[in-house]
């Protein structure tokens, strides 16, 4: 009934987008990328987003090369349309993803401008010695651009070879028209780095302090790509109280190739996700898009496949 339940206020809660993107569609003007000013869009209220954030019909970035190995994910036919979806927004900037993961390498310069920053931490108050100035804030001292649950510090700092994290946040919100690599799929959006391990793999009470943090700086969404090694009804309770506030927890089927329940995704209220592949796969259905990733998992949990040249992270 739970399940039920939750498909159907996520199918209806799509429904309203959807209809609500075609309005704005309808009424709005054309959009730069990543996001310009209110003053390049001829609106007179700088929060009125809606105003300049569409892509004309048929035009692309500029580091959005056809010729790339990775653009048939975001294409129509092969991928998940996302070119399509770039005609209608290409994200807003006051849409916030918390990410949580191995955090983000701070060099990375089609990020650098992605971190949705604590206003509430800047600038220095005057007089202050700190910027907390009263010593009481929220519990995180100098949370400025998200916080290291796994150090207990406020450098979410990526260590990790491979950048799990940072490239998490590159595939959702990556800067666009920079010169750089390709954009990601919302690149007029922001994120919130919340660093919960050095890889992939968690401990429980991290994710779920992350969780709760995310949710109590007003996000609007949560992504997780991890596996935990520990579960509770702590983690539990912490996407429960993400879903009482309509926030929804996107999280990964993780990668082991079978139909393993991998937790924190197998939990209530999450939306698991997994991948497929172009033109090669292991479990083989009808059409060549609908064969599953040789890594991800599978089975009937899943509520979306997206289009991964990996797995599904």
């Amino acid at each position: 009934m739970t399940t039920t339940l939750t498909r159907t206020l996520f199918r209806n809660a799509l429904a309203a987008t959807l209809v609500a993107a075609a309005a704005l569609a309808a009424a709005s003007a054309r959009a730069d990328f990543p996001y310009p000013t209110c003053a390049d869009a001829g609106c007179a209220d700088a929060a009125d987003f809606g105003a300049y954030l569409l892509l004309a019909p048929g035009e692309l970035p500029n580091d959005f090369p056809l010729t790339d190995g990775g653009t048939w994910k975001y294409l129509p036919e092969t991928g998940m349309n996302v070119t399509g979806a770039w005609q209608v927004t290409t994200g807003r900037p006051d849409v916030v993803a918390a990410i949580l993961d191995s955090g983000i390498r701070w060099n990375e310069r089609d990020l650098a401008k992605q971190v949705w920053l604590n206003l509430g931490e800047l600038p220095l108050p005057s007089g202050c010695a700190s910027r907390d100035c009263n010593g009481d804030g929220n519990g995180y001292v100098d949370d400025i651009a998200g916080w290291d649950f796994q150090d207990d510090d406020n450098d979410p700092f990526d260590i990790v070879d491979y950048g799990h994290g940072t490239g998490e946040a590159e595939d959702q919100v990556s800067e666009a028209n920079d010169g750089g690599g390709l954009p990601g799929f919302a690149p007029s959006s922001r994120f919130l780095p919340l660093k919960v391990a050095d890889s992939f793999v968690a401990i429980g009470s991290d994710f779920a302090q992350a969780v709760v943090y995310a949710v109590d700086r007003d996000v609007d969404l949560i992504s997780e790509a991890l596996g935990t090694l520990s579960a509770s009804e702590t983690d539990q309770a912490a996407i429960d109280y993400a879903y009482e506030r309509g926030i929804p927890l996107i999280a990964s089927a993780a990668d082991e190739q079978s139909q393993h329940h991998n937790l924190p995704a197998a939990l209530d209220h999450t939306i698991w996700v997994n991948s497929i592949v172009q033109q090669d796969g292991t479990i083989v259905t009808d059409e060549v898009n609908d064969l599953v990733n040789g890594c991800t998992n599978h089975g009937a949990r899943a509520w979306v496949a997206i289009s991964s040249d990996s797995c599904s992270s």
